[in-house]
């Protein structure tokens, strides 16, 4: 899979960088797809985003020895 820098766009309908992701999820606790979707907007609209917003929230949970 693509390896996304921090200033790269993971959701070009939000406009959303990775590393505005990733500061997203670890603010707001954000855990789940439904979690970031219901809180951020991220990846409601089109859905391309959806296996890049899976794989960042794993990262995530990775990071943060979940």
């Amino acid at each position: 899979m693509y390896s996304f820098s921090d200033g790269d766009i993971i959701c070009s309908c939000k406009g959303t960088t990775k590393k505005q992701f990733l500061t997203l999820v670890d603010e707001q606790h954000l855990t789940t797809l439904d979690s970031v979707r219901e809180k951020t907007g991220i990846n409601k609209n089109c859905g391309l985003c959806i296996t890049i917003v899976e794989a960042l929230l794993l990262e995530a949970a990775s990071l943060n020895g979940s």
